[in-house]
C-alpha cells in the first residue's frame, strides 16, 4: 500500500507543487531557516547544481507530507518522502532545461509561453491574497453555495472501444491529450516577466487593485506574513520591495511547474503510455477477481460484508449460495420534515443549469399528502416512463436527474453515491439503515427491477428508494484460477470486454468497468514510466542531506 501511495504522490508533486506564502509549521525562532539548504544535489564532478531549501520543504510538506502521515507514515518518514519528491522535481527540471535549452530568464521560451507564465504569476499572486480574506466572508459564501446548488461531477472518458463488427476490439483515445498550452488563450497582449516594464506592471496593478477597498485587510495580512517570513534576513521591508520578492518567487514556482508539466507530457508521449490493449483490461479484471476469491473464499476474510456495504465497486468477487448474504443497491431521495411545522415537509426543487450544477429554483413547505402526490407525478411516473425505453442510459439519467433535483439527503448528492443493503439466507436485512428503509429495500429486492420505487417514512423524513440492481458476479464459473479472454460469454450475446464496457460502476454515473480499469492501467503505466525516468535521472547525481537544519516543527 505504501509503495503505491509513494508512486502516486510522486506524480502529484512533480506535476503541481503548491505555492507557499506562509505556514503555521514555522516557529518564530526558526524563520532564519527559510533559506537554509537541507539538500545539495551535485553532478558527477562534485559541483553543486541544485539545492532544496527549508522553504521548499515546508511548501512540499503542506502539499503531500500530511497525506503521507494520514496514510500511516511517521512524521520523519513523511518528511523523508517529501524531500525525495523535491529532489525528483529538481532533477526533472534540470533534465527539461538541458533538453530544450530553456531557463527561467526566458531563454528559448516563445512569446506564448512567456505570456502564459506572466499570467500564471498574476493569477497566483491574487489567489494567494484571496486566501487572506476574512474567514467570515468565506463561510458566508460557502453557506450560500451549499444551499442554492448541488454540483454533479460528471465522468469524461479518455478512451473507448473501437470494433471491427466481428467482436474484435481495440482501444482508442477519445482525443489525443491536450498539451499544457493547447487550450490556453492569452487575455493580455504579449508579456515577458523578465522585461522590467512587464514586471513592474504586475506590482503596480496589484497595489492599485488591493490597497483600497474590500481587499485591503487581506493585502495587509499578506504583507505582514511576508515580512514575518523574512525576519532576520536583513532585507528591505519597504512594501514594494517585499512584494517584488514575492512576485519573483511566485514566477519561479510557476516556471518550474510549467517545465515539469511539459517534461512529463513529453515523457509519456514518447514512451507510449496509452498503448493499453483489450487483453490488458481483461487480465487486470481477472487478477482482481482472483484476489478477491482468495481473500474471501480461500482465506475466509470476515471483512467481506463490511467491504461490500462500504464500497461495492471495490469488490470484484461476490460470495454466492444460500449460506451467504446477497447484496443490492438503492438510491434514496429524501424529503425532510420541516423543523417548525409538525407534519409538514420541505420540497426543494432544483434545475440543471447545463453546466453540471443543479441550482435551487423553489423551496416550499407541503403536507404529507401533497409530498406523496408530488412524488407520484414527478418521480414515480417519470421514472416509470423511462423504464419503458430500450436504452438503459435513458433510465439511469432520468433517475440521476430526479435524485439531484429533489434530494435533501447529503449522502446522495454526488455522482458516485449508492446505498447497499444485504439479504441473508432467512430473508432478513443486513444493513445499518433504519428499519423502515430496510423493509422498503427488501420489497424492491423481491421485485428485482431496476428503476422500481418504494416509499418509506422514518425519523429522517420521507424516503423514495429507487432500486438499481443486485451486486453480482459479471461472469459465471469464477474460481481461484479464473482467466478471462474476449471469447463469447455463456449466453453468446456479448464478448467479455463488451460486458465490462456495458456495466456501470455507479448507477448515476456513466462510467463503465472498462473505463475504470483503463484508468487504473493508465495511472499505473504513467507512474511506472515516470518512476523509471526518475531512477535514470537520479543516477546522474549525488545527494547530500543536512537534516539538522530542518525546522523543529517538522520533527517528531
Amino acid at each position: 500500500m505504501k509503495k503505491k501511495i509513494t508512486c502516486l504522490v510522486m506524480v502529484l508533486l512533480v506535476m503541481c507543487l503548491s505555492l507557499f506564502t506562509g505556514c503555521s509549521l514555522v516557529e518564530v525562532d526558526s524563520e532564519k531557516y527559510y533559506n537554509a539548504v537541507i539538500v545539495e544535489i551535485k553532478d558527477e564532478n562534485g559541483k553543486v547544481v541544485s539545492t532544496v531549501t527549508n522553504r521548499e520543504l515546508i511548501s512540499g510538506y503542506q502539499s503531500v507530507g500530511y497525506y503521507y502521515e494520514y496514510n500511516g507514515f511517521t512524521k520523519e518518514e513523511a518528511v523523508d518522502k517529501t524531500l525525495e519528491l523535491l529532489e525528483n522535481r529538481k532533477v526533472s527540471i534540470m533534465a527539461a532545461e538541458q533538453k530544450w535549452g530553456i531557463d527561467k530568464d526566458g531563454t528559448n521560451l516563445d512569446p506564448k509561453e512567456k505570456t502564459y507564465l506572466w499570467e500564471q504569476t498574476v493569477n497566483t499572486l491574487q489567489q494567494n491574497l484571496d486566501s487572506y480574506l476574512d474567514e467570515e466572508e468565506d463561510e458566508e459564501t460557502e453557506e450560500e453555495n451549499t444551499t442554492t446548488s448541488i454540483a454533479y461531477e460528471d465522468f469524461v472518458p479518455t478512451a473507448y472501444l473501437a470494433s471491427d463488427g466481428n467482436g474484435n476490439y481495440e482501444i482508442k483515445l477519445v482525443d489525443p491529450e491536450d498539451g499544457v498550452l493547447d487550450n490556453y488563450i492569452p487575455t493580455v497582449s504579449e508579456k515577458d516577466f523578465n522585461k522590467e516594464e512587464d514586471f513592474n506592471l504586475i506590482l503596480e496593478n496589484f497595489k492599485e487593485n488591493n490597497q483600497n477597498g474590500k481587499n485591503f485587510d487581506a493585502y495587509k495580512k499578506y504583507l505582514t506574513q511576508l515580512k514575518a517570513a523574512e525576519k532576520g534576513q536583513n532585507l528591505s521591508t519597504y512594501t514594494d520591495d517585499v512584494f517584488a520578492r514575492e512576485i519573483k518567487r511566485i514566477y519561479t514556482q510557476c516556471y518550474e511547474n510549467y517545465v515539469v508539466e511539459i517534461y512529463t507530457e513529453d515523457l509519456l508521449k514518447t514512451n507510449g503510455v496509452s498503448s493499453i490493449s483489450v487483453q490488458d483490461i481483461l487480465d487486470l479484471y481477472s487478477s482482481k477477481v482472483r484476489s478477491d476469491y482468495t481473500q474471501y473464499v480461500l482465506e475466509g476474510d470476515t471483512g467481506y460484508d463490511k467491504n461490500v456495504q462500504d464500497a461495492p465497486k471495490d469488490v470484484y468477487y461476490y460470495l454466492e449460495g444460500k449460506e451467504n448474504t446477497t447484496y443490492f443497491n438503492v438510491l434514496n431521495i429524501l424529503f425532510n420534515e420541516n423543523e417548525t411545522e409538525e407534519g409538514k415537509y420541505n420540497l426543494i426543487v432544483r434545475e440543471d443549469n447545463g453546466e453540471g450544477n443543479y441550482e435551487e429554483q423553489s423551496n416550499q413547505v407541503l403536507s404529507k399528502s401533497e409530498i406523496y402526490s408530488f412524488i407520484s407525478s414527478n418521480i414515480t411516473n417519470v421514472i416509470a416512463n423511462a423504464q419503458n425505453s430500450s436504452d438503459s442510459d435513458i433510465l439511469y439519467n432520468t433517475i440521476k436527474d430526479c435524485v439531484f433535483k429533489y434530494n435533501q439527503d447529503p449522502g446522495m448528492q454526488k455522482s458516485n453515491a449508492v446505498y447497499t443493503i444485504g439479504v441473508d439466507g432467512e430473508g432478513n436485512a443486513v444493513s445499518n439503515f433504519v428499519e423502515a428503509f430496510n423493509n422498503a429495500g427488501l420489497e424492491l429486492y423481491a421485485q428485482n427491477k431496476i428503476g422500481n420505487i418504494e416509499i418509506a417514512e422514518s425519523e429522517y423524513g420521507i424516503h423514495v428508494l429507487i432500486y438499481t440492481g443486485v451486486c453480482e458476479n459479471l461472469f459465471a464459473g469464477i474460481n481461484e484460477s479464473f482467466v478471462l479472454t474476449n471469447d463469447e460469454v455463456e449466453d453468446g450475446e456479448y464478448t467479455a470486454i463488451e460486458v465490462l464496457d456495458n456495466t456501470r460502476v455507479y448507477p448515476m454515473l456513466d462510467k463503465s468497468y472498462f473505463e475504470l480499469l483503463y484508468e487504473e492501467l493508465y495511472v499505473d503505466n504513467s507512474s511506472y514510466i515516470q518512476q523509471s525516468n526518475i531512477d535514470v535521472l537520479r543516477a546522474q547525481y549525488s545527494f547530500t542531506s543536512y537534516k539538522g537544519r530542518i525546522p523543529s516543527a517538522l520533527k517528531d
